[in-house]
């Protein structure tokens, strides 16, 4: 059987032989055999393994649950590929509506077509939020609910008593996001770690903005479950991903250490 060079498997894989020999480290991929001149050698057989790790790890699962995965048996690695193959495939649907509406979109500002109105809406839905607010409350149960309904009112007063209304009040909440998310990624981007100081004062800043749209400022559980809620929604992912590779799984972490250090 063929066998390949560590450093070969990490060229064609796109990733660092010091991965891979993390990866053995950790017992999640062990070459084939070692030479007599201490050189790795990797076989077929360890090139599939390497490519669901990889499958797992653009999921973000994290390496100790992958690790989990990969020890049990052929059919429990199947069951999870299978599982996390419909998030893609719901995830593709979604991007593929969104698509549509600003292909139309921009042939409409071209001046090619003109969309009616149950188009101009098309791809956007109404129960997104409230999807969202569902699985807040199936994760926290009732006392969420209740917080979600504060929240609901608190944000109709803000919005009736905001000088631009409604339209003003987002647009304003949205640009303090926006300053939050990208002077995160500059942290990110710098190398910080998610526990470092100066992130977490800008978590709590991020904490404070949720708190905003709750009514209230939420509490670690509620915090670390709306970072879990980032991480597993599709919806999330894309939309922080878009803003910096990495970031979707770098927001969660700090936030679920700012629980953790500032909230308990």
């Amino acid at each position: 059987m063929k066998s390949y060079l560590i450093k070969q498997v990490a060229e064609m894989a796109g990733i660092t032989v010091r991965a891979l020999r993390h990866y053995d480290q950790v017992g999640l991929l062990h070459p084939a055999y070692v030479g007599e001149n201490g050189y790795r050698y990797y076989t077929r057989d360890e090139l599939l393994r390497l490519q669901q790790i990889m499958f797992f790890r653009e999921m973000d699962m994290p390496l100790k649950d992958i690790q989990n995965v990969m020890a049990g048996t052929d059919y429990q690695r199947l069951r999870h590929m299978k599982l996390h193959r419909d998030k893609l495939a719901q995830n593709l649907r979604r991007q593929q509506e969104l698509l549509t509406v600003i292909d139309r979109s921009i042939a409409e500002l071209d001046g090619d077509i003109k969309m009616n109105n149950d188009e101009l809406y098309k791809g956007f839905s109404p129960q997104k939020q409230q999807a969202y607010q569902d699985e807040l409350v199936a994760k926290h149960g009732g006392m969420m609910r209740d917080r979600i309904a504060k929240s609901n009112q608190q944000y109709a007063h803000d919005a009736q008593a905001h000088a631009g209304g409604e339209d003003g009040l987002v647009k304003e909440r949205m640009d303090q996001l926006q300053q939050i998310e990208g002077d995160l990624i500059l942290m990110m981007q710098a190398g910080k770690d998610p526990s470092d100081k100066e992130v977490l004062e800008l978590v709590a800043l991020h904490h404070q903005w949720v708190g905003q749209w709750w009514g209230q400022q939420p509490d670690a559980q509620s915090y670390a479950g709306l970072a879990d809620m980032y991480l597993h929604t599709p919806d999330f992912e894309a939309r922080y991903e878009q803003l910096a590779e990495g970031f979707t799984n770098y927001l969660a972490t700090a936030m679920k250490d700012f629980a953790k250090s500032r909230l308990n």
